[in-house]
């Protein structure tokens, strides 16, 4: 008896290995594409949602500043425009590309790293003139980062 079998030659094997290599390389590009895009969204996420942190509990600090010796004043210790410090010992400094926080204790805490530009304007009831020059008198904070 003899039996008809069909199988792949070594020249057909080598031909569909060769294929599946040029394919696999004409995707890796498309691959390390897809990774790369993963990577930098998750960075971005990432540095949003520690943006947003930093500026609610910077916000949350200033809503409740106390209140100063003198009817309708605050009580700041200092005040600039990288940085408050109120006068229950809480404060928050721009320093170099970080922001900085300060517990009423004294504990400190980065906020963010990484940050471009902070800004604290201090503003009067009207809410355009300033009042750095007499940062008690504040009734408004523009924070800008």
């Amino acid at each position: 008896m003899h039996r008809n079998t069909r199988a792949f030659t070594l020249v057909e094997a080598l031909a569909v290995i060769s294929l599946l290599g040029i394919m696999a390389a004409g995707t890796l590009p498309i691959v390390q594409g897809v990774a790369t895009n993963a990577a930098a969204s998750d960075r971005l996420r990432r540095a949003t949602e520690s943006n947003a942190f930093a500026m609610d509990r910077v916000t949350r600090m200033l809503r409740d500043v106390p209140a100063g010796t003198t009817p309708g004043t605050i009580a700041l210790a200092s005040a600039s425009a990288k940085g408050v410090e109120l006068g229950n010992g809480q404060a928050i400094e721009f320093k170099g590309d970080e922001l900085l926080y300060q517990s009423a204790s004294g504990d400190s805490d980065v906020l963010a790293t990484n940050v471009s530009d902070f800004q604290i304007s201090y503003l009067a009831s009207d809410g355009t003139t300033s009042t750095l020059a007499t940062p008690e008198t504040t009734q408004r904070f523009l924070v800008r980062s």
